[in-house]
């Protein structure tokens, strides 16, 4: 369930990539295409297999796996945020720049 939701927040970043491209045209088709109606579809998907979990699932998972999977999220979220530093450090300007004007 929940990839079905980052995979809406994935298309709705890629059209706001657009809209910062100028080309707003191709950010509503991405909204009204992929996010309104392909994403629909996998969400019936997924709601309709509706797979059970195995007895002894996520509710009774050991205190070790829940240290190690908090442990794993700790170093995921502080290696995104180094390349988000990075990222806005080499950023020089946030605007791309125009073109020369030939003569």
């Amino acid at each position: 369930m929940h990839s079905v939701l980052f995979l809406v927040l994935d298309f709705l970043f890629v059209a706001a990539l657009y809209v910062l491209l100028g080309a707003q045209f191709l950010a509503a088709i991405q909204i009204l295409v992929y996010a309104g109606g392909i994403v629909v579809l996998y969400l019936f998907v997924v709601m309709l297999v509706n797979l059970k979990r195995a007895a002894g699932g996520a509710s009774g998972s050991a205190p070790a796996d829940e240290a190690r999977d908090s442990a794993c999220r700790r170093r995921c979220c502080s290696e995104l945020g180094a390349i988000a530093v990075y990222s806005i450090a080499r950023c020089r300007s946030p605007v791309v720049p125009r073109r020369a004007r030939c003569r």
